[in-house]
């Protein structure tokens, strides 16, 4: 049998930054992305780049898709992993966990993910980010992406 994927009511929200310049410290420790600043198309979501979350308001799947553009602005190399998480950090997606390697210096690279999760009414659904090493890295997460669409299962 065959899942077919289609467009429920065109519930879809997104936040989004482009060209950013504002360093963010990441260690070890998880740190929400706080660069957005921008509500895109939203229906039956709630998009809200104040507070860097989409609020859902209605329960079910939803296909999620978001990207990173980061750049080390300097000093040593790290491993940058990027998750998607709910409620305030309190619980992440494995499915749309994504690292990359940014070398020492001012290398950039882009980070992007697109996968299936079920929400609740009420859910804030954020983007987290960690580094690799102990101390703390300055990160400009100059372009971000954060979009989902509900879909019918």
């Amino acid at each position: 049998m065959v899942t077919r994927y289609t467009y429920l009511d065109d519930i879809v929200g997104e936040i989004n930054v482009t060209d950013n310049a504002v360093v963010t410290a990441v260690s070890t420790t998880p740190a929400q992305i706080t660069v957005f600043d921008t509500n895109g198309l939203s229906r039956g979501v709630t998009p809200d780049h104040t507070n860097d979350h989409l609020t859902i308001l209605t329960t079910g799947t939803y296909e999620v898709s978001w990207s990173v553009s980061a750049e080390n602005s300097g000093g040593v190399g790290l491993v940058l992993s990027t998750d998607l998480a709910i409620n305030n950090n309190d619980s992440t997606f494995d499915n749309l966990h994504k690292h990359r390697t940014l070398s020492s210096g001012t290398d950039i690279g882009v980070m992007a993910s697109s996968g299936y999760v079920n929400l609740t009414e009420g859910d804030t659904l954020e983007m987290w980010v960690t580094g690799s090493n102990g101390v703390a890295k300055d990160i400009v997460f100059s372009d971000v992406t954060l979009h989902i669409e509900k879909k019918r299962v």
